[in-house]
């Protein structure tokens, strides 16, 4: 009996992978789930995240279990979606969020199944102002929040998802309330035919479940209906598998995603890096720059470029002054030793930030590199006098080899 039971199951299985196998060839893509109009004018232009799905909210679609075990893909190595927060998705009546015939009902109208990502960093005014208008753009157009971040007064971060259809004027709007569009870019993908592929083997695998199901209840014996059983739940995790892929595809189908990077827009600061300078070959020169930056501005760092190709060097000493308010960085030394491209640009670049926001600022000099000898000369550090005091004055120098009457 046990003999004629297993018989029957190999042949049963064997009939059923050969009717899967015909339903891949002869499915049609345009029934079911999938793409069930042609749209021939404009491809349909979607977005999928990079990595980790974080949002897709439960009124749209189901998650996404695993990824379609195909082409050296496991289920443990497919993104799996994180609940969206609660503070991420716009209050009930501000849009609704579509339903999940909806997105199926987008989706069959395209020919194409373009993924795409648009990324944008924003020089703006007001990071935390702009956060919110950004979220407004998502809701006015239908969209919704995926997540943000505005713990830093100087940097933020905003990820919507908006209709695809209306995906450009998106990036419109949000390029107007920017001081600045730093950078912008955009990735697509074309995932049409892994969404009719996973389609197909959807039906194949539904009609070995059904093969499985007749058979098992048709099992005489334990033993052999622990053998179905096994093979059944093992076709029942594929399908799981699969549905879920299917869904996240056609909800990124509908919708793409705009990640916003903000950067606080700078104010100007006054940087002095001294007087055009000339050094011997192999002299080592050093460099200072004073500055005076606004109240509220505590952190400031330096860049050096020297202007012959060496790296550039940084620092974040500084120091007050004798001038009210006017600082000096901490002095950097250099090392010239080649005249042949002289004169050199010397760059400096100064940034600063603080609970008053950020400020840049920047200046140059001409390094003259000679052969000539150099004096060195050090006429003393900056004094206060009384009017009318008698001050005495005295500098030191060094002295080159071979000059006499100095």
């Amino acid at each position: 009996m046990k003999s004629w039971l297993l018989l029957a199951l190999i042949l049963l299985l064997a009939a059923a992978l050969a009717g899967c196998s015909q339903a891949a060839t002869e499915y049609d893509p345009m029934e079911g789930m999938a793409v069930a109009a042609r749209a021939p004018e404009k491809p349909f232009e979607i977005e999928i995240e990079k990595e980790v799905v974080r949002e897709v909210p439960v009124e749209a679609v189901s998650a996404m279990s695993a990824v379609v075990q195909d082409g050296g893909m496991s289920a443990a190595s497919a993104p799996t979606p994180a609940p969206v927060p609660a503070a991420a998705v716009a209050p009930a009546g501000d849009f609704a969020i579509p339903s999940y015939q909806q997105i199926q009902a987008a989706v069959a109208a395209q020919d194409r199944i373009i993924v795409r990502t648009v990324g944008m960093t924003l020089v703006v005014s007001q990071v935390s102002a702009v956060v919110d208008e950004i979220g407004q753009v998502a809701r006015d157009l239908g969209g919704w929040v995926v997540a943000s971040d505005r713990s830093s007064r100087h940097t933020g971060f905003v990820a919507i998802r908006v209709p695809a259809q209306v995906l450009e004027d998106a990036v419109r709007q949000l390029r107007q309330l920017a001081v600045e569009v730093e950078s912008e870019s955009s990735t697509s993908q074309d995932v049409t035919d892994e969404y009719v592929d996973s389609n197909s083997r959807l039906r194949s695998l539904r009609a070995t479940e059904a093969a499985l199901l007749e058979l098992l209840g048709q099992s005489a014996d334990v033993e052999s209906a622990l053998l179905v059983r096994a093979e059944l739940s093992q076709v029942q995790t594929e399908i799981e598998s699969l549905l879920g892929r299917i869904k996240y595809l056609e909800q990124t189908a509908a919708f793409s995603l705009i990640n916003v990077d903000l950067r606080l827009a700078a104010q100007p600061l006054a940087v002095d890096a001294g007087v055009d300078r000339t050094f011997s070959v192999g002299q080592d020169g050093r460099f200072r720059a004073y500055f005076t930056p606004p109240a509220g501005i505590e952190d400031f760092t330096f860049t050096w470029d020297f202007g012959d190709g060496t790296e550039p060097v940084s620092g974040y000493a500084y120091a007050p002054t004798t001038k009210p308010g006017q600082k000096v960085t901490a002095t950097v030394n250099h090392f010239y030793g080649d005249d042949r491209d002289s004169p050199y640009i010397v760059q400096l670049e100064i940034r600063g930030a603080g609970p008053a926001g950020v400020v840049e600022g920047a200046d140059t000099l001409m390094a003259t590199v000679t052969r000539v000898p150099t004096i060195e000369v050090f006429a003393g550090e900056s004094r206060v006098v009384t009017a009318g005091e008698s001050v005495a004055y005295r500098g030191s120098f060094t002295r080159p080899e071979g000059l006499r009457d100095i």
